[in-house]
This record gives C-alpha cells, structure tokens and sequence, in this order.
C-alpha cells in the first residue's frame, strides 16, 4: 500500500566492496497543494543550478551558496547541507556548505552528494539526491535520482 497522496521520500544506500552510496527519491502521489507545487519546483531549481558547480577547482561553499540563494529568494530554507563526500563512510568530508572554508574545492576523484531539500510539518517535504563523481572535466552523475510522479 502506498503513503498516500502527497510527497514521499525514500532516502537509500548500498555498501558494495566497502563503498557507500547515498541517494534520495521524492515520489509526488495524486494532486499537489501550491505549496508542495512550489517545493519540488524549488528543489528542481536548486538540483539543476547547483549540478554544474561541481567541478573540480570549484569552492564547495560556492555551491552551497547557490541552493541558499534559490530557496531564500523564495523565502524558505534547507535544514541541512547541500551534500557530503561519501566512500568507505556515509557521510564524510566535504561537507556542501557555506559553513566551509574558500579554499575547500572539489576534486577529481572526489565522490559528493547533490541533495537539495524543502520540507514543511504540513505540506510534506522533497528531497533529490544523487551521488556525483568530480572528474578532471566536470562531474558525472553516478546515481540517476529523479523526482517521480505517479497518478
């Protein structure tokens, strides 16, 4: 039986060989409140314009800047970190945030998360979480997250 009619998130991982992963899935069920319309529309928004910031050379906090400006130009807030470096651990350094120094870059062979999130106690909440690897030309996406939407 599914949740129910609404925003549902499903925050996942596997270790393979000693390696995490880390990735979240918003499914969207039935009709959408402006509300919940305008968080996975934010969400969207911030995944995208943040995606290309991570390259090798680029500042971290940079990136997380970007998710910040997006939703507070909307007058909401992620309650955490744009992303995390990940591999023998769940969560390890760099955190994606504006809390890091300026000298903190991505770096080739660095693996991150891209996770931008909005929640709200009533509407619900959405969350899109892929994992990326830094290459020495950009990043590719090495998980394929999406948000789904369902009838």
């Amino acid at each position: 039986m599914w949740p129910g009619d609404g925003l549902n998130i499903l925050d996942f991982g596997v270790v393979y060989r000693g390696y995490t992963s880390d990735t979240t899935v918003t499914v969207v069920k039935g009709t959408q409140t402006a509300l919940q319309k305008k968080i996975v529309t934010l969400v969207q928004a911030a995944y995208d314009a943040c995606l290309p910031l991570y390259r090798a050379g680029g500042a971290v906090r940079d990136a997380g800047a970007q998710a910040e400006a997006i939703f507070a130009a909307a007058k909401m807030k992620m309650p955490h970190t744009l992303g995390h470096g990940i591999g023998l651990e769940i969560h390890e350094y760099p955190r994606v945030s504006t809390k890091m120094a300026p000298d903190v870059v991505f770096e080739p062979g660095m693996i991150v998360t891209l996770e931008p999130g909005l929640y709200d106690a009533q509407a619900g909440g959405c969350r899109l979480e892929n994992d990326i690897l830094i290459t020495d030309a950009g990043n590719e996406v090495i998980s394929h997250s999406r948000i789904i939407y369902v009838d």
